[in-house]
């Protein structure tokens, strides 16, 4: 793993494709594109504590797709999964990183 990429929080590359970690900060989304991911999939709340102001804008304007999944970390719902799952499944083929506020529920 690069290691731009080796310093953001909690990270974990789980495969050539796929990797999860902990909130990137603006700086952290810049090399998350700069190597290649272009899908972001944000699993936080939209008050996490360390959530962007404008994440979407932010990674949308470094040319990767963008998905915001709120799930709530102490009670996730089935709904919750199935959404998680249609989006993997809209960006097949895509280098995807899946980020919460902390990579808790996105290492569940």
């Amino acid at each position: 793993m690069n290691a731009a990429l080796a310093r953001i929080y909690n990270v974990r590359e789980v495969a050539p494709d796929l990797a999860t970690s902990g909130q990137p900060d603006v700086d952290e989304l810049a090399a998350i594109a700069a190597t290649g991911y272009q899908c972001i999939i944000n699993l936080a709340l939209h008050d996490a504590e360390y959530a962007l102001p404008d994440e979407a804008g932010t990674v949308r304007a470094l040319g990767m797709d963008y998905v915001h999944i709120p799930v709530a970390f102490d009670a996730p719902t089935p709904q919750d999964l199935r959404t998680f799952f249609a989006a993997m499944d809209a960006n097949r083929g895509k280098r995807i990183w899946v980020h919460c506020a902390a990579n808790k529920r996105v290492s569940a």
